[in-house]
């Protein structure tokens, strides 16, 4: 098993976790959004969490190293020192629209983070997967921009 394969795998299983975070984020905000009779943004909720139901089910079989298991829940060092959604999670439960707006925005800042890391070490990637990550981080990039998007029409309107 040489280094490359190593790495690529380990880079594709930072993908799949920080996209199980924001299903399991998407899955809490949809949660909270409920209460709130706000239809058309659990919409976009549902969406985005299913966007990233359908990104893991293309990364899973692309692991082929056998002694490097799939981990869902495992977070790249460098990234799980900046993150902070974490922290908003409970404060979030309770709060209004624009908390959670914000909750989602951090989702989205995260994952194109993680994103980002993984494209810069492009050398460790074969051409065809390091397509496969820029198409859903341009996926991505368009959900981030419409949770921006719903938040300033929810501040403009207030």
């Amino acid at each position: 098993m040489d280094k490359e394969n190593i790495k690529q795998t380990e880079l594709l299983n930072d993908l799949i976790a920080i996209n199980t975070k924001r299903i399991k984020g998407y899955n809490n905000a949809i949660t909270w959004i409920a209460n709130k009779n706000k239809a058309s943004i659990q919409k976009y909720f549902e969406d985005h969490r299913d966007q990233s139901i359908q990104i893991n089910t293309t990364l899973k079989p692309l692991i082929t190293l056998e002694n490097i298991p799939i981990t869902d829940d495992r977070l790249p060092i460098d990234y799980a020192q900046k993150s902070n959604t974490e922290a908003k999670t409970e404060s979030c439960h309770e709060k209004d629209l624009n908390a959670i707006l914000i909750y989602c925005q951090q989702l989205e800042t995260e994952t194109t983070l993680a994103y980002n890391q993984v494209i810069e070490q492009q050398s460790a990637l074969n051409p065809q997967l390091l397509s496969i990550i820029e198409s859903q981080a341009s996926m991505l990039l368009e959900a981030h921009k419409m949770i921006n998007k719903i938040y300033n029409q929810i501040h403009a309107a207030t």
